[in-house]
């Protein structure tokens, strides 16, 4: 795995070409080639939230701590704690209005 810095916005990139390969790829578009790397704490998070998201209070906790860390790479496993992030909202904000309408 190769490391590259963005020339444009120095975001830290990977790419699994070898360096001989990215000096071919001067001046064409290599962004099918790279990703950004998240590491294993967030995705371990992501899916948590994802099983713990039914949960009120802990699913939305949860969520919102995997989007803040998510939030700079963008990949599926933000778009994971996104999703995560909505449902959990719901699930707690009925429990709220559940909770406050005495039932």
């Amino acid at each position: 795995m190769t490391h590259l810095v963005c020339g444009n916005c120095s975001a830290h990139l990977f790419t699994k070409l070898t360096l001989d390969d990215l000096y071919q790829c001067i001046g064409v578009d290599i962004s099918r080639f790279v990703f950004y790397r998240v590491s294993f704490i967030l995705k371990s998070l992501a899916v948590l939230s994802l099983l713990l998201c039914w949960a009120p209070v802990v699913g939305l906790g949860l969520s919102l701590i995997t989007f803040i860390g998510t939030f700079k790479w963008p990949s599926v496993w933000r778009t994971i704690a996104i999703i995560c992030l909505v449902l959990s909202f719901v699930v707690t904000s009925l429990f709220i209005i559940v909770l406050i309408l005495g039932g």
